[in-house]
């Protein structure tokens, strides 16, 4: 951004300060979603409400402006005088508009404890198929002899890579490795 500025290179500079822009809400969502979890599974007392809140109220309207039912719901959870805080709402509704925002799972990651993630506060896993170009069906599953293995059938549509089990078993860990080669070729045969 910096370089293009002082380059002179206007369309290259709208590029990245869109980019910055976009990105300036991920610390807003981080906040949101980290006084979510303490209200909900950490019994957060007023500090925490209000500081979940404060987040909130300042991502919203980039929110509502990809969803309102989204924004409604982050809304109801983390207001001000709210009675119940859903965590696992709040996240969901927040990862449903990530595309919208510009944004990705990685820029907005997961809530993490000292050795591993919070029990469901993991980061999102973003579909890579479109922008590889391929199809779920390219891809299909993780197949042993007669079956496929738990939580690696094939994605019903191009939009969910449906992936099961602990990120330590070593059903996760073979999908892993199978998604990285079929990534490795697809991206060998793009540049042939």
């Amino acid at each position: 951004g910096q370089q293009s500025l002082l380059e002179g290179d206007c369309p290259a500079v709208k590029v990245a300060a869109k980019r910055i822009t976009d990105l300036m809400a991920v610390p807003l969502i981080q906040g949101t979603i980290r006084y979510g979890y303490k209200v909900d599974k950490q019994m957060g007392e007023e500090v925490e409400k209000a500081e979940g809140a404060t987040f909130a109220a300042a991502v919203l309207p980039r929110v509502h402006a990809c969803s309102a039912v989204d924004a409604k719901i982050i809304y109801d959870n983390m207001r001000v005088g709210a009675t119940d805080t859903n965590f696992a709402a709040v996240k969901t509704a927040f990862e449903n508009n990530y595309e919208c925002m510009n944004i990705k799972c990685n820029d907005v990651g997961g809530l993490y404890s000292v050795t591993e993630y919070y029990d469901g506060a993991e980061p999102c896993v973003e579909n890579n198929y479109e922008c590889m170009n391929i199809k779920c069906n390219d891809v299909g599953g993780l197949y042993s002899v007669t079956e496929y293995y738990d939580g690696a059938e094939p994605c019903a549509d191009a939009g969910k890579m449906r992936v099961g089990g602990d990120s330590s078993s070593a059903n996760s860990i073979s999908l892993s490795l199978g998604l990285g080669l079929a990534t490795l070729f697809a991206t060998v045969f793009s540049l042939m």
